[in-house]
């Protein structure tokens, strides 16, 4: 394969041909290609992981990260040129330079700066030459043809596309649950988990790759180590904590010492994720399973993450809204209640001491682990799974583990005392049976003398869940919200009202959902739900159009707030100043 060298190109590329040759993982990376004068270059939907040697005899060897592309430029010299005596006594990286072929690789600034070393030649005849630990390099322009470099090309990828969505016009669906039956993941799981007679579960990885293709990971992990253990040097605070993470880790049985007698093992690095405004554990180890191997391939590459089953946040928020009594509760080490299969723990292996000299030790986990691709998909579809093997038993409490659920943390209410706490025990119980302890009960309201639950209004630091802070100077429900917005919506004895209202201007388009209810004969409005967004700014949209933008909006605001709020006798009204709606 001949290799160009662009060091103005930002990123490097290779011809699909040639990734097809090379036989190596494609891996989905969307990203457009742009040249000279912003010229439109194409698109790559893919790329390779592949490692590049010189031609001869070195220990040199460079990570290289692939676009690929149909093709990348017309044949390099276009016309033959005569060979130079001048490069007799230097290792050409190309023997047959002054042969036309086909460019099959182009490497750009991020690799070539990793190549480059001192050394530079002119030629007579103009060529100039570049030493690089590839060999020597050819540029510069003969008088029998043009120059041997091509058109400089920038690479956007995935990231800055997203920004430009931002400027899109923005959808307000209700949320489709992907828990499909054609799924390969729940398919998996379904043939794979088990439940043992204490009513846990033990689940598989769903693997989507080889694991044949993972590489040696044990020298990054303890590379990994080592650093952490020169923070521990200039952080006491840091190492204590650390330790007493690990110690607990040992201690719930939650790893075992690693079996040596396994040859397929993936070594995962880790570190501190640090949150002070925590109420109880202030650390969190956390695990790296997306460090590349000696292959160029993770564990999280070739494992599945899973469909999302939570329902979004706007619609477990919303309906939360709906009770006077708030309830709020989390799971106790959620992930970590939930066992991994044993011929599945070798990939989750990592390396560990609690003294720098003594001897690094091996673990693996045998739960699922934070930090691994389906982690989050795994211990939700058990907790799910949990919901239907016992809702007939637990009908109501089984519903709340499907919606009322984001991750760990629940959210929900009750419109009187003796209906949130037959919740709390139908929910606590109902997770027991999993394995599963829900722990951290808090309520707006003091519920009776029921000591389980923590009242909003104690004197106690603030609460944050799912971003929101909850305040114990506030009168009910001590959400921080000095303007009302989250005040309770709905009474079960009351008719309630939906009012939206849309506009538009040239800058921006907005939807608002209002609640209207009458409460001891007086009339209340609630703010419930808004969206709003800028408007397009490559294609400019006339003022009539980005009101029907905003009348779509609400339509599909509406929508949602309807499916989410679950009330069957409601009144709705959208409203809009705009004539032509």
């Amino acid at each position: 394969m001949r290799v160009l060298i662009d060091p103005d190109s930002q990123v490097s590329f290779i011809t699909e041909g040639a990734a097809n040759t090379l036989g190596m993982l494609k891996r989905r990376h969307h990203a457009n290609i742009t040249g000279l004068g912003s010229c439109d270059a194409g698109t790559s939907k893919w790329k390779i992981h592949t490692v590049m040697k010189p031609r001869f005899s070195s220990d040199f060897k460079i990570q290289a990260e692939l676009y690929i592309l149909p093709k990348l430029t017309s044949s390099m010299p276009q016309q033959p040129i005569t060979a130079d005596e001048n490069w007799n006594n230097v290792i050409l990286a190309d023997l047959t330079y002054y042969k036309p072929g086909k460019i099959d690789i182009l490497l750009g600034i991020d690799l070539y700066t990793e190549n480059v070393q001192d050394g530079v030649k002119k030629s007579k005849n103009g060529l100039l030459a570049q030493n690089t630990e590839l060999g020597w390099i050819l540029s510069g322009s003969t008088s029998a043809g043009p120059q041997l470099q091509i058109t400089s090309m920038i690479a956007t990828t995935a990231p800055q596309i997203q920004i430009t969505k931002f400027w899109e016009i923005e959808e307000a669906d209700t949320f489709t649950n992907n828990n499909s039956q054609e799924s390969p993941c729940q398919e998996f799981f379904k043939k794979t988990y088990t439940r043992y007679q204490d009513g846990t579960y033990t689940v598989r990885l769903p693997f989507k790759e080889k694991e044949q293709l993972l590489g040696q990971s044990r020298k990054t992990a303890i590379a990994r180590l080592l650093q952490i253990e020169k923070k521990f040097e200039k952080d006491e605070k840091l190492e204590a904590m650390y330790k007493e993470f690990m110690w607990e880790y040992i201690e719930l049985k939650h790893l075992t010492p690693a079996n040596q007698t396994t040859s397929t093992r993936y070594y995962i690095p880790h570190q501190a994720v640090i949150k002070e405004d925590r109420e109880t554990t202030k650390l969190r180890v956390v695990f790296d399973a997306s460090q590349k191997t000696s292959t160029g391939i993770s564990l999280n590459d070739i494992l599945h993450s899973g469909p999302q089953l939570q329902q979004d946040l706007i619609d477990i928020l919303l309906r939360w809204r709906k009770y006077e009594i708030a309830l709020t509760a989390d799971v106790e080490k959620m992930y970590r209640q939930v066992k991994l299969h044993e011929d599945d723990q070798t990939f989750h292996s990592f390396l560990w001491r609690f003294n720098k000299n003594d001897p690094i030790q091996e673990y693996q986990p045998m739960t699922i682990t934070y930090g691994t691709a389906p982690a989050a998909y795994l211990a939700i579809r058990t907790m799910h799974q949990l919901a239907m093997d016992e809702c007939d038993k637990f009908p109501r409490a089984a519903e709340m583990i499907l919606e009322a659920f984001y991750v760990d943390d629940f959210l929900s209410g009750a419109y009187n005392k003796e209906e949130a706490q037959k919740i709390r025990q139908e929910v606590e119980t109902l997770l027991l049976k999993g394995g599963f302890n829900i722990l951290k009960w808090k309520s707006n309201l003091t519920l009776n003398d029921d000591t389980s639950f923590q009242d909003f209004n104690s004197r106690e630091d603030i609460t944050k869940i799912l971003g929101i802070k909850w305040s114990p100077q506030n009168e009910i429900a001590s959400i921080f919200d000095p303007l009302g917005l989250m005040a309770p919506i709905y009474n079960p004895e009351q008719p309630i009202e939906l009012h939206g209202f849309c506009d538009a201007s040239q800058r921006a388009y907005e939807a608002a959902i209002y609640t209207k209810a009458v409460v001891k004969d007086k009339t209340q409005t609630t703010l419930l739900v808004a969206k709003t967004k800028v408007a397009p700014v490559k294609n400019k949209f006339t003022i009539p159009q980005l009101e029907l933008c905003a009348a779509t909006l609400l339509a599909k605001l509406m929508k949602r707030t309807i499916t989410a709020l679950k009330i069957a006798d409601i009144n709705i009204y959208t409203r809009s100043d705009s004539k032509v709606v």
